[in-house]
């Protein structure tokens, strides 16, 4: 019987094609292939002092900006003055001069009630308007609101963003650009529409369109949930900090 974890002397790539892509052990996840960083509050404030970070997705990735803002606390949530449930976030830390923004993907959004359609962002037209730098970091999260639409309207889209995060990474090689893939769901809803073979597809999708740029990472979000047989689409506060820590080993 295993009583310790024998680590890897191999570092944090940002491309790593291993299935499965790690496992837990004592409530920590031990991907293959390398040793992740337990990343401290002060680590945290270190990796991210002087950075913008840039989030876009949907309330998945949401999580990820909650729990960096609830870590440092430091951070001054922006009222951005906008009472619809599906909409931007914007934190500063002034002190360490950190900016962190979340910005809600373009339809297809489901959504329970009526939102603004200036609320949304474009991911590729945004990432096309970005500088970028070794001071900005990018995560991006899609899949779950596209489940009911055909596999063309998910693929159209990543290719889009595909290229406009091709044209980041020509203008900008320092930028950390990491993807969320998508984890498991719950299935209560319509089986036809929201079943996770749709979401398995959309990982596969995913790892196709990005795996082959230099420079951008994967958190692998299916198997740190299905592996602990979560079927949650918004995970446990445990598994989004593991998520959480897996994104700063990629981008520090």
């Amino acid at each position: 019987r295993a009583d310790r974890v024998i680590p890897s002397q191999h570092r944090c790539e940002p491309v790593m094609s291993l299935q499965p892509s790690g496992h837990y052990f004592r409530n920590e996840w031990n991907p293959l292939g390398y040793t992740l960083k337990r990343f401290s509050r002060q680590d945290v404030v270190t990796c991210l002092r002087g950075r913008q970070v840039l989030f876009f997705g949907d309330s998945t990735i949401v999580q990820w900006w909650n729990h960096l803002t609830a870590m440092v606390p430091t951070f001054k949530k922006i009222d951005l003055h906008i009472q619809e449930i599906h909409r931007p976030f914007h934190a500063i830390d002034t002190v360490n001069k950190i900016t962190m923004r979340y910005f809600p993907h373009a339809y297809p959004f489901i959504c329970a009630k009526l939102q603004r359609a200036v609320d949304f962002t474009p991911c590729a037209n945004a990432i096309d308007n970005l500088r970028g730098g070794k001071d900005t970091a990018l995560a991006l999260a899609l899949g779950p609101h596209f489940t009911p639409f055909p596999l063309r309207v998910f693929l159209a889209r990543i290719f889009n963003i595909r290229e406009a995060v091709i044209g980041l990474l020509k203008r900008s090689p320092k930028t950390a650009v990491v993807i969320r893939l998508v984890s498991t769901r719950e299935l209560i809803l319509d089986y036809a529409r929201f079943s996770n073979w749709f979401l398995f597809k959309f990982n596969e999708a995913l790892r196709a369109a990005f795996q082959d740029i230099k420079g951008v990472a994967f958190v692998d979000a299916w198997d740190m949930t299905a592996s602990v047989d979560s079927y949650q689409l918004h995970p446990n506060s445990v598994i989004v900090s593991i998520q959480v820590n897996v994104f700063l080993n990629h981008i520090c």
